[in-house]
């Protein structure tokens, strides 16, 4: 049932596509032509979208293969893994809309820093706050939602620093960005914790926030790509 569900889902996703016509216009005219970006300006260009998916797909990757794991491994039974899986997505769900709020008055570049910041931070108390029992609720719904807007935030920039032109070759790069930290991080995760024990699970994950807040600082503000090209 649970996979009969998640196929009727899938399909579901067929209905609105009905009435999405007209996408294709709008993100290139047939005056607006693919400008094609080469390879080093879009690396260049796209670094800092390229690792905030990176790092979010690490994460989303990372706690959705190994946290049960991780918190069987404190003594909860598998019951209570799921339910705290759940939180963590909960937070992810109801923190987009603020966090989109935050991003459209603040900037995406800084919102993006300041998920980061929190997300390592979430990360780097989970252990304490698993052996403590009742932190772990609010810490993993706040974590998760800072966490899921990384995704959100760097589609944001990615669409700040490339015009309608060039952002069918740049979301390529994004998305193989994407499905290289889904590759990585059970991997990296799933080491350490063999390496260090069960406790060592988020501290891989809090260096990958830590150097995105890194690369946050030292991203230069870019001008909306699609006004400077009208200029």
């Amino acid at each position: 049932m649970p996979f009969l569900l998640a196929s009727a889902f899938l399909l579901s996703a067929l209905v609105p596509l009905r009435w999405a016509t007209g996408v294709e216009d709008a993100l290139v005219r047939e005056s607006e032509p693919d400008l094609g970006v080469d390879g080093a300006a879009l690396l260049r260009r796209g670094s800092l979208a390229f690792a905030g998916v990176f790092v979010y797909a690490a994460l989303e990757a990372g706690f959705f293969a190994l946290f049960p794991v991780y918190v069987v491994a404190t003594g909860a039974s598998e019951r209570s893994a799921g339910l705290l899986l759940s939180l963590w997505i909960a937070g992810n769900l109801v923190a987009q809309l603020p966090l989109g709020w935050l991003a459209d008055h603040l900037g995406a570049r800084r919102t993006l820093g300041l998920c980061a910041a929190f997300s390592c931070a979430a990360l780097l108390f989970l252990d304490p706050a698993a052996r403590s029992g009742w932190l772990l609720w609010p810490l993993l719904v706040a974590g998760g939602g800072t966490m899921g807007a990384l995704y959100t935030l760097s589609l944001m920039v990615l669409g700040e620093r490339f015009a309608r032109g060039e952002l069918v070759r740049a979301n390529a790069g994004f998305v193989a960005s994407f499905q290289f930290g889904m590759l990585l991080g059970p991997v990296v995760v799933g080491a350490s914790m063999q390496a260090f024990g069960a406790e060592s699970f988020a501290f891989s994950l809090a260096l990958l926030c830590g150097a995105l807040v890194i690369g946050t600082l030292g991203a230069k503000r870019r001008p909306h790509a699609h006004r400077s090209d009208a200029a």
